[in-house]
């Protein structure tokens, strides 16, 4: 008998009268699995999934709905078996249809024809939607374009606060876009892997996202460059408040690497970042020049460690520094106190984020208004009880987010 004819009766009225608002559906309470609750749920519904592993390949089905889980992606887990994407968002999804909280792993993709051809978004592939994606560790997922993340024809879907970790491919080692402008903000980028190019994120065709507070770490690509980003066919990336570190390109573009694209750095972190040729960002592409706008930025070795082709155009505004950032250290990018990042950005920045990575406000110190000077980097650091520090928790990097025991500015 299915499980949700034997809940009581008078709890079933209760949930039939919530449906105007949204019922909330629980699994396995309710439905053995998730794609049975998605399969019955209705617009404005919430799905909550206990703890556990599910051996699923969900598909939205294009319903407005949140899928969440109650204690968190540590211990709730989607495993798409090697069969597919983890999960599918194909069917007009927008920015209600909500995916939040739980580990992704174990996927391979979805086919895409032409001009991909091939598998794509080993943990998540959206096709011409929007959804929200929020919460969640992306690791150990796999495919030839976006290891971990697909957005193809898909506008205005947010990425936010995801760990996105270990996850391979041939282009986009973690996310991949093509013809899609999501909003990519306060997420861990880390250790991912891709054969040819953007070991970290890869815009593709007319992609023109923003990429916000994130850390992009320790992700590696091949001949194609950008270790942590690869930007090309007219792609415009707007990097604001961004740490891009420790990436590594075989070619060049450690960190970034443009080619017949155009990119915006602002307030940002380039840090260690290696390649042959541009150890922190390239500019390439002879036929299509590509074109560089960078200020308010951290950049190691300065202009020294940028290389553009002939033909290419770069803008190396103010406020650009060539200084250790001091950050805590051993995989833990939030800056201490001696940092010379702190107070080194642009409070008047395009698109500036008013919260960092761990959701601590830019402009909680004492008497600093949106014009003021802010941190360079994901991380602002903090420094009283009151101007937006932080309770003792765990952060992105999954170290304490106010660094206790650090000396305070």
């Amino acid at each position: 008998m299915n499980r949700w004819m034997m809940v009581p009766a008078f709890f079933f009225v209760l949930i039939m009268v919530g449906t105007a608002v949204g019922a909330t559906i629980v699994v396995p309470t309710h439905y053995a699995t998730i794609q049975e609750a998605i399969d019955v749920a209705v617009a404005g519904d919430e799905i909550h999934v206990v703890a556990g592993t599910y051996p699923e390949n969900l598909d939205f089905a294009g319903k407005a709905i949140t899928i969440k889980s109650e204690s968190g992606a540590g211990v709730t887990v989607i495993d798409g078996g090697q069969i597919g994407s983890c999960v599918l968002f194909a069917n007009g999804e927008g920015s209600d249809s909500v995916l939040e909280g739980f580990t992704l792993t174990n996927g391979i993709g979805t086919f895409a024809p032409p001009p991909f051809d091939d598998l794509c978004g080993g943990a998540i592939f959206c096709d011409g939607t929007s959804p929200t994606i929020r919460d969640n560790i992306m690791e150990n997922n796999s495919a030839e374009y976006g290891g971990a993340v697909c957005f193809s024809d898909s506008d205005d879907a947010l990425l936010e606060a995801n760990t996105i970790r270990n996850n391979s491919a041939k282009i986009g080692g973690a996310l991949i876009m093509r013809y899609s402008t999501p909003a990519v903000v306060r997420n861990r980028i880390s250790a991912n892997e891709a054969s040819f190019g953007g070991g970290g994120i890869a815009l593709w065709l007319f992609s023109h996202a923003e990429l916000a507070n994130n850390i992009i770490d320790n992700n590696t690509a091949g001949s194609g460059g950008g270790g942590g980003i690869r930007s090309y066919h007219q792609s415009e990336p707007n990097i604001t408040n961004c740490t891009i570190a420790d990436n590594y390109s075989s070619s060049g573009g450690g960190g970034l690497y443009c080619h017949n694209s155009y990119a915006i750095v602002t307030n940002s972190i380039f840090w260690n970042n290696d390649g042959l040729i541009g150890r922190e960002i390239r500019l390439g592409h002879t036929v299509n020049p590509s074109s560089l706008t960078i200020s308010w930025t951290d950049v190691k070795g300065g202009f020294a460690s940028f290389h553009a082709q002939k033909g290419s155009t770069h803008f190396w505004l103010n406020g650009i520094i060539n200084e250790d950032p001091l950050f805590v250290g051993s995989g833990d990018y939030h800056l201490t106190a001696s940092s010379p990042c702190i107070d080194s950005g642009r409070g008047a920045a395009h698109n500036l984020p008013a919260v960092d990575i761990d959701g601590e406000s830019r402009f909680g110190g004492a008497g600093r208004l949106r014009w003021a000077r802010i941190d360079m980097g994901a991380d602002e650091y903090i420094t009283q009880p009151g101007d937006g520090w932080s309770s003792p928790g765990v952060g992105l990097d999954g170290g304490s987010k106010n660094r206790p025991g650090t000396p305070r500015r």
